[in-house]
């Protein structure tokens, strides 16, 4: 109750708050998409401008990679949960 996640009337009800779910969003040149997508984009550039300009080892770019990847899928996941919301 404190958080603001329940209510009491008699018994404890689950609220479920809306805005906390769209403050993952953020509005871009009038569309919406999830905050981790332009992460993504930017951490992308940076790794592909590195690539270019540094020509770093392997390992550097394996590690860089790796939570870029994660970066993508969950923004992917998000962009597809908010066109599902917005469906129904």
């Amino acid at each position: 109750m404190e958080l603001g996640f329940a209510e009491r009337k008699g018994d404890y009800i689950a609220k479920i708050n809306r805005e906390s779910l769209f403050s993952i969003y953020v509005g871009i040149l009038g569309s919406v998409v999830p905050r981790l997508i332009p992460y993504a984009v930017f951490s992308t550039a940076l790794v592909v401008g590195y690539v270019i300009f540094a020509d770093p080892p392997i390992e550097a770019l394996i590690i860089a990679v790796f939570p870029i990847i994660f970066l993508w899928i969950e923004g992917i996941r998000l962009t597809r949960l908010l066109r599902k919301i917005l469906k129904s």
